[in-house]
């Protein structure tokens, strides 16, 4: 049966619970809430090293856990790309540049970052290991 195993919920497609309902479930029960990742290729502004987005994103791709990956960020948020909305809110880990200008272009797009559980790493200053290490990094281990 098709669907991702979340603690002792099981979800598919078929499921009649809605993601907000599964959020509160788990965090109702203490339990740990998984993070979704967002890659950011920075394909149009070139301002990460090329070395660390090939490294990030093979490290990523080699470790067999789900992602998001974009071409670049600031081309979406520049014609206010609809699915901005879906990747922006609670419990989202993205790497990508500055996290200024990352919440700075998701705001200008309309799709304003959650509070709560959302991580910006930069690509820019922080080393491939060091954004890979804290994307693929479990909710418990940060607890």
């Amino acid at each position: 049966m098709a669907g991702a195993q979340l603690g002792l919920l099981h979800c598919s497609a078929s499921s009649s619970f809605s993601a907000v309902k599964i959020f509160f479930l788990l965090r109702e029960n203490r339990m740990p809430i998984p993070l979704r990742v967002l890659y950011c290729n920075c394909s149009y502004a070139n301002v990460v090293p090329k070395a660390t987005k090939e490294a990030v994103l093979r490290r990523l791709a080699e470790s067999g856990s789900p992602f998001d990956a974009v071409p670049d960020l600031c081309e979406m948020s520049a014609k206010k790309d609809p699915a901005l909305h879906e990747l922006a809110g609670e419990g989202v880990r993205i790497a990508a540049c500055y996290p200024r200008a990352v919440r700075w272009l998701f705001s200008a797009a309309g799709a304003k970052l959650g509070a709560e559980n959302v991580e910006i790493l930069n690509m820019r200053t922080d080393t491939p290991e060091s954004v890979v290490a804290k994307l693929l990094e479990t909710p418990e281990a940060t607890a």
